[in-house]
């Protein structure tokens, strides 16, 4: 018994890690414009690569990010998202979100008057709980 349930936390372990290498961004820049176009999962296992990608210091002023490709799947991606955009807001620059779902977006409000969420064609899913 404690060897499937070990092979079982062990794959799931593995699952999470080669899935959380899969979040990646293709990047365009023009005219003092910066989007970071997403495509894979978010979630707790890709956090910490998400954060990774982007660069706030050096970014310019206005930044878009576009998750039409990128699911949001729980919590842990929407507090990534909201410390991602904290970093921009202390450098002074505009962030805006695109595509999220409603669901998204309604929490993601609560962070404050620096994001600006394009509503345009979002999807409509909902965060694990």
């Amino acid at each position: 018994m404690i060897a499937l349930i070990t092979g079982v936390v062990l794959s799931a372990l593995i699952f999470a890690w080669k899935k959380s290498r899969r979040i990646s961004a293709e990047i365009t820049e023009e005219e003092g414009h910066k989007t970071y176009i997403l495509t894979g999962p978010l979630f707790f296992g890709a956090v910490s690569h998400f954060k990774d990608i982007f660069q706030p210091v050096t970014d310019p002023q206005n930044v878009s990010i576009e998750f039409k490709a990128c699911r949001v799947y729980d919590y842990s991606a929407l507090e990534a998202i909201g410390a991602v955009s904290e970093k921009y807001n202390e450098q002074g620059k505009k962030i805006k979100l695109k595509h999220l779902s409603t669901e998204c977006q309604a929490l993601l409000n609560k962070a404050g008057n620096f994001i600006e969420v394009d509503e345009n064609e979002d999807p409509h899913y909902y965060i694990a709980h």
